[in-house]
């Protein structure tokens, strides 16, 4: 079984309410041994960053603009206020891994 690093990006109003989620997200994976590379960024800057990424997570502040986002190709995930606020970290990476896994399924 190899490992495989999650590349996630996780876009908010402006980059700051996201910090505890993704410290939070960061210290979930370390626990369970699981490899993750996760950023936060507003959302008038993720132009920036998106490329690198292999999932996009938009804060429910945001949500309005998962159309645009999803123009770059790249699987979002829209939050919701619930998962977001209170740091849900198990619902949210059982949401990240049903992407992984459709992305990763060998095409018929």
């Amino acid at each position: 079984c190899r490992i495989m690093m999650h590349n996630i990006l996780l876009v908010c109003s402006g980059g700051l309410s996201s910090t505890l989620l993704v410290n939070e997200m960061a210290d979930y994976y370390k626990e369970i041994g699981h490899s993750l590379n996760i950023s936060a960024c507003g959302i008038y800057e993720y132009e920036r960053y998106i490329f690198n990424a292999d999932v996009v997570l938009l804060g429910p502040q945001v949500a309005y603009k998962a159309n645009e986002v999803a123009e770059f190709g790249k699987p979002v995930i829209c939050l919701n206020s619930y998962d977001y606020t209170l740091c849900n970290i198990e619902k949210i990476k059982e949401v990240i891994d049903d992407v992984y896994k459709k992305r990763l399924k060998p095409k018929k």
